[in-house]
Protein backbone atom coordinates (compact mmCIF):
# COMPACT_ATOMS: atom_id res chain seq x y z
CA UNK A 1 0.00 0.00 0.00
CA UNK A 2 0.94 3.71 -0.88
CA UNK A 3 0.97 4.35 3.18
CA UNK A 4 2.99 1.64 4.07
CA UNK A 5 5.77 2.88 1.45
CA UNK A 6 5.29 6.28 2.83
CA UNK A 7 5.82 5.55 6.67
CA UNK A 8 8.89 3.63 4.96
CA UNK A 9 10.04 6.29 3.37
CA UNK A 10 9.64 8.80 6.85
CA UNK A 11 11.46 5.89 8.44
CA UNK A 12 14.30 5.50 6.11
CA UNK A 13 15.31 9.61 5.87
CA UNK A 14 17.26 12.02 7.71
CA UNK A 15 16.73 13.13 11.51
CA UNK A 16 15.09 16.57 10.28
CA UNK A 17 12.73 15.08 7.76
CA UNK A 18 11.25 12.67 10.40
CA UNK A 19 10.88 15.81 12.80
CA UNK A 20 9.17 17.93 10.44
CA UNK A 21 6.43 14.89 9.30
CA UNK A 22 6.44 14.68 13.67
CA UNK A 23 5.59 18.13 13.99
CA UNK A 24 2.94 18.08 10.71
CA UNK A 25 1.22 15.02 11.95
CA UNK A 26 0.94 16.02 15.44
CA UNK A 27 -0.78 19.73 14.58
CA UNK A 28 -2.84 18.31 12.47
CA UNK A 29 -3.72 15.48 14.92
CA UNK A 30 -4.51 18.61 17.50
CA UNK A 31 -6.45 20.37 14.85
CA UNK A 32 -8.55 17.87 14.19
CA UNK A 33 -8.93 17.14 17.97
CA UNK A 34 -9.57 20.38 18.86
CA UNK A 35 -12.36 20.97 15.84
CA UNK A 36 -14.15 18.02 17.20
CA UNK A 37 -14.25 19.55 20.96
CA UNK A 38 -15.64 22.81 19.48
CA UNK A 39 -18.62 20.79 17.33
CA UNK A 40 -19.00 19.03 20.06
CA UNK A 41 -19.64 21.53 22.55
CA UNK A 42 -21.32 23.97 20.32
CA UNK A 43 -23.90 21.08 19.85
CA UNK A 44 -24.30 20.61 23.37
CA UNK A 45 -24.78 24.27 24.22
CA UNK A 46 -27.13 24.81 21.42
CA UNK A 47 -29.15 22.38 22.17
CA UNK A 48 -32.45 21.71 20.18
CA UNK A 49 -33.23 23.93 17.59
CA UNK A 50 -37.13 24.00 18.00
CA UNK A 51 -38.59 27.45 19.53
CA UNK A 52 -38.01 27.87 23.04
CA UNK A 53 -40.72 27.27 25.23
CA UNK A 54 -42.23 29.69 28.19
CA UNK A 55 -40.81 26.62 30.82
CA UNK A 56 -37.72 26.54 28.78
CA UNK A 57 -37.13 30.20 29.40
CA UNK A 58 -38.42 29.94 33.39
CA UNK A 59 -35.25 27.48 34.17
CA UNK A 60 -32.27 28.79 35.51
CA UNK A 61 -29.20 29.62 32.87
CA UNK A 62 -25.47 27.91 32.56
CA UNK A 63 -24.42 30.49 34.60
CA UNK A 64 -26.66 31.07 37.62
CA UNK A 65 -26.35 26.95 37.61
CA UNK A 66 -22.62 27.24 37.67
CA UNK A 67 -22.36 30.40 40.87
CA UNK A 68 -25.27 28.15 42.58
CA UNK A 69 -23.24 24.89 42.41
CA UNK A 70 -19.93 26.83 43.24
CA UNK A 71 -21.26 28.37 46.52
CA UNK A 72 -22.34 24.88 47.52
CA UNK A 73 -19.33 23.43 47.32
CA UNK A 74 -17.74 25.98 48.90
CA UNK A 75 -20.00 26.08 51.87
CA UNK A 76 -19.35 22.69 51.98
CA UNK A 77 -16.10 23.30 52.30
CA UNK A 78 -15.72 25.88 54.69
CA UNK A 79 -18.28 23.55 56.85
CA UNK A 80 -15.93 20.85 56.40
CA UNK A 81 -12.49 23.16 56.93
CA UNK A 82 -14.46 24.25 60.35
CA UNK A 83 -14.85 21.07 61.64
CA UNK A 84 -11.49 19.53 61.19
CA UNK A 85 -10.00 22.68 62.98
CA UNK A 86 -12.02 22.42 65.79
CA UNK A 87 -11.39 18.88 65.80
CA UNK A 88 -7.65 19.73 65.80
CA UNK A 89 -7.68 22.80 68.29
CA UNK A 90 -9.70 21.30 71.09
CA UNK A 91 -8.25 20.30 74.21
CA UNK A 92 -7.94 16.44 74.46
CA UNK A 93 -7.72 15.25 78.05
CA UNK A 94 -6.08 12.23 78.89
CA UNK A 95 -6.33 9.85 81.72
CA UNK A 96 -3.61 7.53 83.27
CA UNK A 97 -4.27 5.27 86.24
Amino acid sequence: MWIERFIARIQNSEERTKRRWMILFSVAAIMAIAAFWIFFTVSVFRGPSAAPSAAVADEPGFWQILKNGTSVVFDSAAENFKNIFSRITEKKIIVIE
